[in-house]
């Protein structure tokens, strides 16, 4: 089973600048570096939660 999806820079970047449009912010590279690396701290964490709690539920195979 291989589903592996990414979303690509350059998508985030896409999105990005259309909510600096809608609320009417000057779309900045700089800007955009630090929500990056805010999405990675955030992905991190994501999983991290995720597995405790796919750890905590799991059944045991019999």
């Amino acid at each position: 089973m291989n589903k592996n999806k990414f979303i690509s820079v350059k998508e985030v970047e896409h999105i990005y600048k259309e909510d600096c449009e809608e609320f009417g912010v000057k779309f900045s590279k700089r800007d955009f570096e630090k929500f990056l690396n805010f999405l990675q701290i955030d992905f991190y964490d994501w999983v991290n939660g995720n597995l405790r709690y796919f750890y905590q539920y799991k059944k045991p195979i019999q």
